[in-house]
């Protein structure tokens, strides 16, 4: 029996890229709250003198809860659901990681942070794929359209997915070499334009409300103009902060006497997880990867005074995703957890570019008055 391998073919839910940002934001709130009690309530355990019950075992329970729930039930709140249960579940569980790959059980193991952090990276990288991947042939069409079939089920189809749906199944109709799905396309789309379907009006939510709000406010206050001085700004903090690694780094390798000055001895000799030469090395590379991203902060400072913002954002968005992977990653073996803030603006400010590439990357900016060359005046 030949079975066509087309049909084997993964194919991804509408939503799916909305699961993976609900597991993300659950994984990562969970992993930063989780160590944020310990540390507040003294690390307290659940047990007595026999049993301890770690929170990974709490973590591993809810991923079986997760898995559990979206192999019985269909419903479209049920997977939103279980994703976020199951990025708690992750959460709990990584948070341990130590014990796990140490001989002594070392819940803080300097090596456990920049494991869960790559984690987490790995799972951005997934959520990025798949919302940038999708597929686009006839049978995952379908799939789709059966998946937002949902909403006629449950009495709740708006004008939006209505229309949503009757431009996919024509689609369908107009591009399919397979009969079998142009006579399903076609029962379907002769059911959509019948005066049996019930259209609800649109549903003003919370979220859609808050995203209305957000739009106006970002209309109003951070025109073009507002939102490239924010983005000098904040590469020019971002490039200072770097400057001073860069002096450090360059004291270091010319004048080893210099490790006797008090604010890099602040810096390296009171850093307890700089014991030796190996981890002083890593650390030389650390300072190395971030003076080179403070190199690319500059030139994007300069780009945006120049107002060559695509290769000023370009540039700038890649020293951000250097410094959110790979930077990132060899802070949290010296830095542990106190690098979630520095996380968190790197974070922000990328959002940020990503947000002014949106809003303007067809627009070209006007130079600032200051900028601008004088003209004599004709009488």
């Amino acid at each position: 029996m030949t079975i066509n391998r087309n049909l084997r073919n993964l194919v991804a839910g509408n939503k799916a890229a909305w699961y993976m940002l609900t597991m993300v934001i659950a994984f990562a709130i969970t992993v930063v709250g989780t160590r944020l009690y310990l540390d507040i309530t003294g690390y307290p355990q659940l047990g007595n003198e026999t049993f301890h019950f770690a929170h990974a075992l709490w973590g591993g329970l809810l991923q079986v809860v997760a898995a559990i729930l979206m192999l019985i039930y269909l419903n479209e709140w049920i997977f939103s659901l279980s994703a976020a249960l199951a990025g708690i579940g992750i959460g709990l569980f990584i948070d341990e990681i130590g014990k796990f790959i140490t001989q002594s059980n070392d819940y803080f193991f300097p090596l456990a942070a920049p494991i869960i952090y790559i984690a987490f990276i790995l799972f951005v990288f997934a959520y990025l794929y798949i919302r940038r991947h999708a597929t686009d042939d006839t049978r995952a069409t379908l799939y789709g359209v059966l998946e937002d079939l949902e909403t006629l089920l449950d009495d709740n189809l708006d004008a939006e997915t209505h229309r949503s749906l009757v431009n996919r199944l024509e689609k369908v109709n107009s591009e399919s070499s397979r009969s079998d799905l142009k006579h399903l396309s076609t029962a379907l789309l002769q059911f959509l334009k019948s005066e049996q379907v019930n259209i609800k009006p649109p549903r003003t939510t919370y979220l859609t409300q808050l995203g209305d709000r957000l739009a106006q406010f970002e209309k109003r206050w951070l025109p073009q103009s507002v939102a490239h001085k924010i983005l000098i700004l904040a590469f020019a903090f971002l490039g200072a902060i770097s400057l001073l690694k860069i002096v450090v780094l360059f004291s270091i390798v010319i004048d080893q006497q210099s490790l006797a000055n008090p604010i890099i001895a602040a810096l390296l000799e009171d850093n307890p997880l700089i014991k030796g030469v190996y981890s002083f090395n890593w650390y030389v590379v650390l300072l190395t990867i971030e003076s080179a991203i403070g190199v690319l902060y500059a030139i994007a400072v300069v780009g945006f005074i120049r107002n060559r913002d695509q290769s000023a954002l370009q540039i700038s968005s890649t020293g951000l995703i250097i410094s959110l992977t790979i930077g990132n990653t060899l802070s949290f073996y010296f830095d542990q957890f106190s690098v979630v803030l520095d996380s968190l603006l790197l974070s922000m400010v990328l959002l940020l570019v990503m947000r002014y590439r949106t809003r303007f990357n067809q627009i070209a900016l006007k130079p600032p008055a200051a900028f601008q060359p004088l003209t004599p005046k004709r009488d």
